[in-house]
């Protein structure tokens, strides 16, 4: 179980190891083996439960604990418990590599792990990068092929084989700003900085700002029927909390709770620009994070017993994305009886899901 009193930081899920499904080669093409001994089935259920997805949650008091994809973690105790000697900042996987940021008031350190001769994370032997920063490493993130993260007002480009930064990129000409949130498609990084409205539109091959935009006369907008006293006060500290872009969209969180969201064009002509959508239902306070999971309309496909063609069309035809926001209070439109608006309890976390 995890530590509900220290501080979750960042949350990571790790693909499956592809290339642990048993198969064979015959006339150049790759044959899944259709039937098996029990002891053949149980060596595969092994393996499979051994090289599925995991999910990684690293907290404040430098512990990491890792779940298989498939447990319910109210009901299960975690997988594996590793405890680090510094605050863990951020998460990310990269060509096989799990990537772990730690940081205390003194000391800044980059980790990396891999897979053991089985496919099972070694927590036991963790790399060290060899890196000179005097701020954490955090946001982290892939891109290009490359581990993107930031550092003070600084973006990088790190290589995962080669173990050193590409290219770098101050964003800002203030020392005191910092980098609160990424978010990658294709060769565009969206970056906010912290306390700040406005989202810069990065090339991930260059680290070149394409162009920026403010979000501000939206959330300004979206809050005009509020009271005067609440519509001051969150616009007085509005800033970017969360980016997510998943299918094609650039979901954006708020300080104010608003959660709105843009298709993504062709970013990287410098007249583009975002037509935003308020969605209906947001939180009373800060929205803190934004993620998508995936839910497949069909039963997990049984490896043992079919041969599979794994075509991009097909998988993304079995599956539906939500974008899920986590935040103080709901509040939605909706919420509307004999013209007054009621609110829930602001102090109450909750979970609100769209359809991508």
């Amino acid at each position: 179980m995890v530590n509900q009193r220290s501080k979750v930081t960042p949350v990571l899920v790790t693909p499956l190891l592809l290339q642990f499904v048993p198969c064979r080669l015959q006339a150049n093409k790759i044959i899944m083996f259709s039937s098996s001994s029990e002891s053949e089935d149980s060596d595969l259920e092994t393996s499979r439960r051994n090289v599925q997805s995991t999910i990684w949650i690293g907290n404040e008091d430098g512990e990491i604990f890792m779940f298989n994809f498939l447990d319910n973690a109210r009901l299960k105790a975690c997988e594996r418990l590793l405890r680090l000697s510094m605050p863990v900042d951020d998460i990310a996987y990269l060509d096989e590599k799990v990537f772990v940021s730690i940081s205390s008031s003194s000391h800044i350190q980059l980790l990396y792990f891999l897979r053991n001769k089985e496919g099972v994370w070694d927590l036991d032997n963790p790399k060290t990068v060899c890196l000179d920063f005097r701020t954490r490493l955090r946001p982290m993130t892939a891109a290009v092929s490359r581990l993107c993260f930031a550092s003070g007002n600084s973006l990088y480009l790190f290589n995962a084989y080669s173990l050193q930064i590409e290219k770098q990129s101050m964003l800002s000409s203030n020392t005191a700003e910092m980098v609160a949130c990424l978010a990658v498609i294709g060769s565009t990084i969206f970056v906010a900085m912290a306390k700040s409205s406005t989202i810069k539109v990065i090339n991930a091959f260059t680290l070149e700002c394409l162009l920026e935009f403010n979000i501000s006369h939206i959330v300004s907008k979206a809050l005009s029927s509020r009271e005067e006293i609440i519509r001051k006060h969150k616009m007085g500290c509005l800033r970017i909390t969360s980016l997510l872009c998943c299918k094609k969209r650039l979901w954006i969180g708020t300080s104010a709770g608003i959660i709105i969201n843009t298709a993504i064009s062709n970013t990287r002509t410098l007249n583009w620009t975002p037509s935003f959508n308020v969605c209906q239902a947001g939180h009373i306070g800060s929205c803190r994070f934004l993620t998508a999971v995936s839910a497949s309309a069909a039963p997990s496909f049984d490896l043992r017993r079919r041969r599979m063609s794994l075509s991009a069309p097909t998988l993304q035809q079995l599956e539906q994305m939500f974008v899920i926001s986590g935040g103080e209070g709901f509040d939605s439109c909706a919420l509307e009886v004999d013209g007054e608006k009621r609110e829930t309890e602001d102090s109450i976390n909750h979970l609100l899901f769209w359809s991508a």
